[in-house]
């Protein structure tokens, strides 16, 4: 329901005899958002696949409201720019949600494992040839 229009509102009587409120809507206000299949040859303990569970992890993030405070909040420890090219991140140049210690390898989804990097960034720290500054926690003192 969160940006939907109430269509009325009615006054109605609780189970304890007290007034209420309710707002009726209309079930074609409620938007539309179709589940995206996981691939069936995925595997989340294969490290080939941690990119692909990243980018969902990324569309998840974008799609969903309750997921944007992380946003926020690692912009805000990173100071707005990219670990790897020291580039501001922008609505314009995009983000992808990478974890630090890959969950196929027992990372978790918590803040202090995961940092916000360009998406070109992001490919270059997934190639095995990758020689860029080592990705650390933004705090604590965990190993990465």
């Amino acid at each position: 329901p969160g940006a939907q229009k109430a269509l009325f509102q009615a006054l109605t009587t609780d189970k304890h005899g007290e007034k209420r409120l309710v707002h009726i809507y209309q079930a074609s206000q409620t938007p539309i958002r179709r589940h995206i299949k996981v691939r069936e040859a995925a595997n989340p303990y294969d490290p080939q696949w941690e990119l692909y569970f990243e980018q969902r992890q990324h569309n998840k993030t974008l799609n969903e409201v309750r997921h944007r405070p992380d946003v926020f909040t690692l912009l805000r420890l990173q100071e707005g720019r990219c670990p790897v090219c020291d580039q501001p991140i922008t609505l314009e140049t995009g983000w992808h949600d990478h974890h630090i210690r890959w969950r196929v390898f027992g990372g978790g989804d918590e803040l202090d494992n995961r940092i916000l990097l360009h998406p070109t960034c992001h490919q270059q720290v997934h190639s095995p040839d990758y020689s860029g500054p080592p990705l650390r926690p933004l705090r604590g003192v965990r190993d990465a």
